[in-house]
């Protein structure tokens, strides 16, 4: 982890006050939620440079035994291809480019298939997963200055709201277990104008929904309604069957 990560980070008890804050609320300021958050990761288990704020084992235990079982197979950096990699952008829409500089939010993020993408596309990459899944990341991407990794539950996510430019989620909030809720959870850490792309796995194939924070359109993925994702800006909104 670096300083400058920081910045991204809050209490999980101050993240979650923030739910209900106002924005006439005063942030809190630099100077008095360092030495705080400094004293909250000290008191964390730390593995693999990975902070964790949540035991290995919940609902989404076996996910964790399933990525560390085969935590290479679909990494396009193991296989010599770049089917993840095109996947992603298909999915999303985004082009590399896109995320030039962007502060991109990847939730569920597993061992990091997707992740390796990311990050050499974006300014800042914080992923986080809820299970031991983050255990398969690859060193050398844990190490880049421009990732942290954080072994956490979207719901109760220990991130500053409205901190983000770009959220992704891919074909993991079918998992959890209020859709709709981690839905919402996702967006209250972007800024105004800022992307998500959600996609899910139903019976009939991939579902993805990729928009600007405040498209008023639905999420066809977890059937999350227009009021759910706060309406702050207009921008396109596209949503798509794909194969896998």
């Amino acid at each position: 982890m670096h300083l400058r990560h920081l910045e991204l980070l809050a209490c999980p008890s101050a993240a979650a006050r923030s739910r209900s804050a106002t924005r006439a609320s005063a942030p809190a300021t630099n100077s008095s939620r360092t030495p705080r958050l400094r004293a909250l990761l000290g008191a964390l288990p730390v593995r693999r440079r990975v902070p964790r704020f949540v035991p290995d084992q919940d609902y989404a235990g076996s996910f964790g035994w399933q990525w560390n079982r085969y935590a290479r197979l679909q990494r396009d950096s193991y296989n010599g291809t770049t089917l993840v990699r095109d996947t992603l952008f298909k999915r999303s829409g985004w082009q590399a480019s896109d995320l030039a500089g962007k502060c991109v939010l990847e939730c569920g993020c597993g061992s990091g298939n997707d992740s390796e993408v990311l990050a050499s596309a974006a300014g800042t990459l914080v992923s986080l997963d809820l299970s031991a899944a983050v255990d398969a990341f690859d060193p050398a991407l844990l190490a880049r200055a421009n990732v942290l990794v954080l072994q956490a539950d979207l719901r109760r996510a220990p991130l500053r709201p409205e901190s983000f430019d770009v959220v992704f989620c891919h074909r993991v909030i079918q998992h959890t277990p209020d859709p709709r809720a981690s839905f919402g959870s996702m967006q209250r850490f972007v800024r105004s104008g800022a992307s998500s792309s959600c996609t899910a796995t139903t019976r009939t194939g991939s579902r993805a929904c990729t928009s600007a924070i405040g498209c008023g359109r639905s999420c066809a993925a977890c059937r999350t309604p227009p009021s759910t994702a706060r309406s702050r800006s207009s921008a396109r909104c596209c949503t798509r069957s794909s194969a896998r």
